[in-house]
């Protein structure tokens, strides 16, 4: 029913069937159908950020790492918008936390570290991707932690940005 809803671009209908399944499935105890049913939920309505963190609280609760990190990183995007910086960094933390070799959350998370005066710590989140990156705006954001934190010694690839 809610995939139908869907094609006939009702979409607050299949949410609500969604809803309504996925709490159903986790009532069962079938974890994934119910992280199926909101995944759609969030995909349905993006800009809610309710439904964002119920799939990466679920996701993470099941393992499912990567999705959960995508998830935290969305709902932190939506936190920031909102005028809530505090909170987009904490859950930034949380996916890195949950995927701290994904070069996306690391960069993210350093950004918003910087952003947020913790010059050093953003730095740290940085280096280990150091060596292996050529993405520009990895190699932009990278010498700035250095800068901000008067620490001059920054590999000599990376000062065309100081």
């Amino acid at each position: 029913m809610p995939f139908c809803c869907k094609k006939q671009n009702r979409g607050e209908e299949a949410i609500e069937q969604y809803t309504k399944a996925a709490e159903m499935f986790s009532e069962a105890g079938r974890g994934e159908d119910a992280l199926f049913c909101w995944e759609r939920t969030a995909q349905l309505d993006p800009e809610k950020l309710s439904r964002q963190m119920k799939v990466a609280e679920i996701a993470a609760q099941l393992g499912k790492n990567a999705l959960a990190a995508r998830a935290f990183l969305r709902s932190a995007q939506l936190s920031s918008a909102s005028g809530a910086p505090a909170d987009a960094l904490k859950l930034l933390a949380r996916a890195y936390a949950l995927a701290p070799q994904e070069r996306s959350v690391a960069l993210l998370y350093a950004e918003a570290k910087l952003r947020n005066g913790a010059a050093a710590e953003a730095a740290a989140l940085l280096e280990p991707f150091a060596a292996s990156e050529s993405d520009v705006a990895f190699l932009d954001t990278l010498p700035m932690p250095y800068c901000s934190a008067g620490n001059w010694i920054v590999p000599v690839q990376f000062l065309r940005s100081c």
